[in-house]
């Protein structure tokens, strides 16, 4: 047997060991049993909410069902002044930016279904910085996006979390 076989042989056991001792430590993915304490959300977004989408997807994959009737739900998630920062970090030689940084950020509260205080209202954020390509501007506008999308995605994990420790205090 040659010995890049048996490299190859070894890498294969090593990886095989690996994932039989991390099942049976206990590891599994990360991922937010809300339906105990709340089965119904209501998602009550103002005008200058745009992630309540990628909240609605999140909260679904989560197991609640998304009511359109406050009164039918065990929770009202209040979203409300989102707002997004673009500002210049550094510049070049020239006088040029070369680094921005974006900052998201929203207010959210959370009541249960009897209207009950959950969370109290407060603002969550989240921020980026990224390299302004001048040879680039396609790149730089593909950058952006992404990171819009990041940003957003991270806005619902802190929401998530914080309803995820609710409904571990239940």
């Amino acid at each position: 047997m040659t010995p890049v076989r048996k490299m190859g042989r070894l890498n294969g056991a090593v990886l095989l060991l690996l994932a039989v001792l991390a099942a049976g430590c206990g590891f599994q993915l990360r991922s937010w049993d809300l339906t105990a304490t709340f089965e119904r959300v209501h998602i009550a977004p103002d005008a200058s909410v745009t992630i309540d989408a990628e909240l609605r997807r999140a909260l679904e994959q989560a197991g609640l069902v998304i009511v359109a009737d406050q009164s039918a739900a065990g929770a009202v998630i209040r979203l409300s002044d989102q707002r997004e920062l673009r500002r210049g970090v550094s510049t070049t030689r020239g006088a040029r930016t070369a680094e921005y940084e974006v900052t998201l950020s929203l207010a959210f509260a959370a009541q249960d279904g009897e209207g009950k205080e959950l969370v109290g209202e407060r603002r969550i954020s989240a921020e980026r910085t990224f390299r302004l390509d001048q040879n680039n501007p396609a790149a730089t506008r593909e950058e952006q996006s992404l990171i819009a999308l990041e940003l957003r995605n991270e806005l619902v994990q802190q929401i998530i979390l914080t309803l995820s420790a609710i409904s571990r205090a239940d």
